[in-house]
Order: structure tokens, then C-alpha cells, then sequence
């Protein structure tokens, strides 16, 4: 009973439902009547499902590649998803032909380029400058973690963490108590 009212409740479009099921023939079909905001879910599905085929269908459908990083890509865009899934240059590609921006922003203000610093995926971060990306969009904490993820750590003297005196008293740890020596 609960899963019967909960599709009725919350009815799955059925451009997601082919989608998810993998079905190039019923994209194509339910693309001619889909919502262009369906579009947006779909495209963030199929990077999901890392389906180059149906992410190409859709975007050549002027699919919302820029918004379509809701559920993996922290409410950026289909950049964004891919990036945080691990998807390969080749998906990377293929977004910034079909039309995806270097300068779409997640809910934190971070573009594509600062996932791909942060990720330690440089290969993608070599595409996205070429796209236009700016190594202004990338900051301190970006570079830090992506040296983290990659496992090495930068020169020294390379870069400098930039820590605020209020960062700075936040994080030392209390005087007395389990904390003194």
C-alpha cells in the first residue's frame, strides 16, 4: 500500500523512468513530450549511470545540463555530478560539447573547475581551462584538498593555507581539561 500511494504521490516522470531503465528508444519518444525541467533530473541520471549515449540524446534535446547536479553534483550542475561520481574525461567532454558551463556554481559557490581541483582530477581540470575556466575560481582549501586526495603534498612554499585568526581560535583546543599537558 505505502509504495502504491507514494507513486501516486510523487509519480515518476516517465522521461526518468526510461532513463533509469536504460532505454534509448523510450528517451527519444518521451523527449518530444517531456517538461524541459524533466531534463534536468534525466541528464543527472544517466551521468549517474555513467550512459554517455542517453547523456548525448539528452543534451542534444537542449537538456538543463547546468542545473542537473541536484542529487550528486551539491545542487551545481551536470559538471559537478560528474566530477563527484568519478566520471571519466570522456564524460567530461562530451558535457562541455553539448553546452555545459565552466562557470556554473554548486550551493557552495564552487565552479566545476574547484571540484576538479578538489578531486585531484587533473585531467579534467586541463579540460575545463581549455573550455575557459579560471584558476581564480580555485582557492586554498581546493588545491589542499585535492594534494590530500592525490596523495602528495605540494612543494614546499608553493602555496600557503590563508587561516584567519578567527579559523585559528576556533580550531586550537581549549586550555585546561583533557587538553593541557
Amino acid at each position: 500500500w505505502l509504495k502504491r500511494h507514494c507513486e501516486l504521490a510523487h509519480p515518476i516522470p516517465p522521461l526518468h523512468a526510461a532513463v533509469r531503465a536504460g532505454d534509448r528508444e523510450r528517451v527519444r519518444a518521451e523527449l518530444a513530450t517531456a517538461e524541459p525541467w524533466q531534463t534536468r533530473e534525466a541528464i543527472e541520471e544517466a551521468i549517474a549511470r555513467d550512459d554517455r549515449e542517453i547523456v548525448r540524446l539528452l543534451l542534444e534535446a537542449r537538456g538543463w545540463v547546468d542545473t542537473a547536479g541536484r542529487a550528486h553534483g551539491r545542487w551545481g550542475g551536470g559538471l559537478h555530478a560528474a566530477l563527484l561520481l568519478g566520471r571519466d574525461l570522456a564524460m567530461i567532454d562530451m558535457l562541455l560539447a553539448g553546452g555545459a558551463s565552466v562557470a556554473a556554481r554548486d550551493r557552495d559557490g564552487r565552479t566545476p573547475l574547484a571540484i576538479a581541483v578538489r578531486t585531484a582530477n587533473d585531467a579534467a581540470a586541463d579540460a575545463l581551462r581549455r573550455a575557459g575556466a579560471s584558476d581564480a575560481e580555485v582557492d586554498d582549501l581546493d588545491r589542499a584538498l585535492g594534494a590530500c586526495i592525490a596523495g602528495g603534498r605540494p612543494a614546499r612554499g608553493a602555496w600557503r593555507l590563508r587561516i584567519s585568526a578567527t579559523q585559528r581560535s576556533r580550531s586550537a583546543p581549549a586550555t585546561g581539561g583533557m587538553w593541557s599537558s
